[in-house]
């Protein structure tokens, strides 16, 4: 059967336990992921800094603290662009994942309801997206997820001007979606 999927107005519910297993899970595999990207050529201090920023989040989910949790995790997945530039710095990946940090820190402000920091952030994710963009070639088979991508991105802009985080978060989901169709080349 089919149910109604809707966002505007509906409060979400953290599921913190769910969370917590989470984040016990990437300490499980953070150890072995370490050396692998020590083995790469990601720095002692890089990947010490990724470790203090998970117990941020450890911390922050443990205290059931939602700001602090999505800040954390914003400041990690900054790590992901950066770690993939150390092994290919012609990654088409690593233009997806940076995009995908800039939506994250857009959702952060969204959240916040800080509309000053949303259309600083929109702006710099703009920036980012036109790297994919410029690289539509490289991203055979996706043409469309990008051009969609475009539209949904200037529909982010005018959710900035209305200053409504429900309407920002309808086309956060749908540009993510696009972003993980784009990447899934």
């Amino acid at each position: 059967s089919m149910q109604a999927n809707n966002m505007l107005g509906k409060e979400i519910q953290i599921d913190w336990d769910e969370l917590k297993n989470k984040i016990e899970n990437l300490y499980t595999t953070w150890t072995v992921v370490s050396i692998d990207l020590q083995t790469i050529g990601v720095s002692s201090e890089e990947l010490n800094n990724f470790s203090k920023t998970m117990d941020r989040i450890a911390i922050a989910i443990k205290n059931e603290d939602k700001n602090s949790t999505i800040s954390s995790v914003v400041d990690l997945y900054s790590f992901l662009p950066a770690f993939i530039d150390v092994f290919d710095k012609q990654s088409k990946e690593k233009d997806v994942l940076d995009t995908k940090y800039k939506l994250l820190t857009c959702y952060k402000y969204a959240d916040l309801e800080n509309w000053v920091e949303l259309d600083n952030s929109v702006e710099e994710l703009k920036m980012s997206f036109s790297n994919i963009i410029n690289k539509k070639e490289e991203f055979s088979g996706r043409e469309v997820n990008i051009r969609s991508g475009e539209v949904i991105l200037n529909e982010i802009d005018n959710s900035v001007e209305v200053k409504d985080k429900d309407i920002f978060f309808i086309k956060y989901k749908n540009f993510i979606q696009e972003l993980n169709i784009i990447l899934s080349i």
